[in-house]
Parts: C-alpha cells; structure tokens; sequence
C-alpha cells in the first residue's frame, strides 16, 4: 500500500509521474512488499515442515538459506530506501526545484482544485498560488515519511534476519541419524 502511495497516488510528490530524483521509491516499496510477502510464505514453510531424515534436513536448510538471503535483500534495499529519501530531502533545502518544476508538480498535487492556469503550455505560469517553498515543503514531507517507514521496516526485516541465522544454527547442529 505504501509502494503505491509513494509511487503512483495523485497526491504523491514522490510518483513516477511527478518524475523526481525520488521517484523510484514507490516501486521499491511496492517490491519490497512483495519480498516480505515471500519472507513470510518462507517462514510459514520452514516452520510446517518436519525433518525426517537427512535428506529433510537438507531441503530445510536450503529454505532456511533462502530466508536469510532475502531477509539481507531486504535489509540492504530498506537502507537505500532509507539513505536515498534522506539524501534527497536534504538535497532540496540546498538546490530548490525550479520554477517550472514548481507549476508542474503544483498543478499535479492539487486535489483541491485551488490551483489557476494548469493548462497552460508554460509551466512556470502555472498555478501562482503555490510557491516552491510550498511545494518544496511538501515533497520534503513525503520523503522524510519515506525514511521513517524505511527505518521502521529496517528493524523488522533485522529482526527476521536474526531469526533466520539463529534457526540455520540450530538446524545445522540437529542429528537425525540414530544409533
């Protein structure tokens, strides 16, 4: 829900249609979803299945191997989510978006419809209601949300990392064969 919020809601100065440096966080949520969805599917996995024999203890391994794997995957993609809505939130206050860029976005955010000329051709014209502090306030807002949910995902896919490396542990020590 996230994913599509950031990436594809009207309201977003994050979208792919507002085409900022930022823009791919959207579909990186969207995909991490996805990811955490596969984590969990993985872990309802390792957890019914039983070891019988070596064989089981193998195929349970190569899952528990897989959960580690994606549960990384996700801790990295989480913190470049993270650095990445940092880096350009700070990036703003120190190279403001263009007047253009401001009309543009401002007549793309507009749900209100309080904003004046957004069909013109120029978009520097458009909507003189907003202003780039304005604008620019906004998609700071958004992205520092993006950090803050990023963070809050960082501590979860950690969680889930130790998990898996604690259980691979303790399956690799389980003996199967009886005397």
């Amino acid at each position: 829900m996230i994913g599509y919020v950031f990436g594809y809601a009207e309201s977003s100065g994050l979208s792919t249609e507002t085409q900022t440096q930022a823009s791919f966080l959207g579909p990186l949520f969207l995909s991490l979803g996805g990811m955490f969805l596969v984590l969990a599917l993985l872990g309802w996995g390792i957890s019914a299945y039983s070891i019988l024999n070596t064989r089981d203890k193998r195929r349970k391994l190569i899952m528990i191997f897989l959960f580690v794997f994606i549960a990384g995957v996700i801790v990295i993609l989480l913190a470049t989510a993270f650095a990445t809505s940092i880096a350009f939130s700070i990036s703003l206050r120190a190279i403001p978006i263009s007047e253009s860029e401001r009309g543009r976005i401002a007549c793309f955010l507009d749900q209100t419809e309080s904003c004046t000329d957004c069909d013109l051709v120029d978009p520097r014209k458009r909507c003189p209601e907003w202003s780039v502090v304005d604008v620019t306030r906004i998609i700071q807002s958004q992205a520092k949300s993006a950090a803050t949910l990023a963070a809050i995902f960082i501590l979860y896919a950690i969680s889930a990392l130790r998990f898996g490396v604690g259980l691979r542990k303790h399956v690799t020590m389980y003996q199967i064969d009886y005397v």
